[in-house]
This record gives structure tokens, sequence and C-alpha cells, in this order.
């Protein structure tokens, strides 16, 4: 699993959240009238629970609004509308996410070494 892994979880969460829910292994959703398939595996079901336990842990109230909004599916135009940042702000604060449930994929043995040095420093 690498970071494009984590943010494509993070992009579908609405749907994996609905097909781990359901007990289901594979998933056939659309979006934007094409049709995506999704295969959850243990390593997915493992970022979904990372998610969730960052999501409550977070005590800062717009983060977990910002967090709650990304758990809905909700755009990204969406919740800088309803946050009381500015765009770039928004989109540091995402990132910073991103890189949390990152951090945690690798303590959790989820992201292998290689793919750890494959990442640019720049």
């Amino acid at each position: 699993m690498n970071k494009d892994d984590i943010i494509e979880i993070i992009k579908k969460f609405p749907y994996i959240e609905r097909g781990i829910i359901n007990g289901e292994s594979n998933l056939v959703f659309y979006i934007g009238n094409r049709k995506q398939t999704y295969n959850i595996t243990k390593p997915v079901i493992a970022v979904y629970d990372i998610i969730n336990e960052i999501h409550a842990r977070t005590k800062n109230v717009w983060m977990h609004f910002m967090i709650s909004a990304i758990k809905a599916g909700k755009s990204d135009i969406y919740t800088i509308h309803h946050v009381p940042w500015e765009r770039n702000a928004y989109y540091s604060r995402k990132q910073k996410f991103i890189e949390k449930v990152y951090n945690c994929c690798i303590s959790q043995n989820l992201v292998n070494y290689e793919e750890i040095l494959e990442e640019e420093i720049a």
C-alpha cells in the first residue's frame, strides 16, 4: 500500500464504509455516471479504522468538522465554505490529515519499506 492508495481510500470513503458495514468484499458503485469497482481487503479495513480513530480523537472542532465532511464525501468547495479558513489553509490542513493517516499506516506496517524509500522528498 502506498500514499496514492490511501488517498483513494479517503476519496471513496463513503462507498467503502457502506461496503464494510454491509460485509461486502467487492464494491460496485457509480461516480459521475462511471462504473467503479473496488475490492475491500484487510489493509483497506485497517485504513478505514485508522481514519475513524483519528476522527474520534480529534479535539479541534473545525478539524473534526473537516474530517466529518471528508468521511461523508462532501466536496472541497462545500467544506471550504463551512470552515473559517481560506482555501490554502484548508488544503494545508487536509494534507496534514492525509499525512497523519499515512504515518499511522506506516506504524501499523501497512506500508512497505520500499514504498517509503520511493517517496519523493521534494
